[in-house]
């Protein structure tokens, strides 16, 4: 099997899960503090481009991904310890924006999306053969 994803995914979901909720909590503290709320409104706006805009979301859904050796079969592993696995030419659509690649498959008439942060470019053109 060949990994496709990055090996700190943990590191990444951690920092967006709870550390962005531990920034967000120190800044409303400093905040409180020397009673400057504009500093707070313009954390809170960029705070939210990031989460809304660009999709740090994202971040939170990323799943460690495997590509079988003949470049057959995809396989997903999510942190509860569900693996998925779906043939290549079951993926309908393949992009990758702000670091994070989406993967939508369509298993039996039902699409899903998956979410992983491709540790390289180049390894992406085996899953639909075409190069990104």
């Amino acid at each position: 099997m060949i990994k496709l994803s990055n090996d700190n995914t943990g590191f990444w979901r951690t920092f967006f899960g709870g550390g962005l909720l531990v920034i967000h909590i120190f800044t409303l503290s400093v905040v409180i503090i020397i009673n400057f709320w504009l500093v707070y409104i313009f954390y809170r706006f960029i705070a939210g481009m990031q989460i809304f805009a660009k999709g740090a979301w994202r971040y939170l859904l990323i799943q460690d991904v495997y590509l079988s050796a003949d470049h057959k079969e995809i396989e997903f592993k999510s942190l509860n310890g569900r693996d998925r696995h779906f043939s290549c030419t079951q993926i309908v659509k393949l992009s990758t924006n702000a670091g994070i690649t989406d993967v939508t498959i369509d298993d039996a008439g039902q699409l899903k999306k998956f979410y992983f942060m491709a540790n390289s470019q180049e390894n992406l053109k085996f899953l639909t053969g075409k190069n990104y």
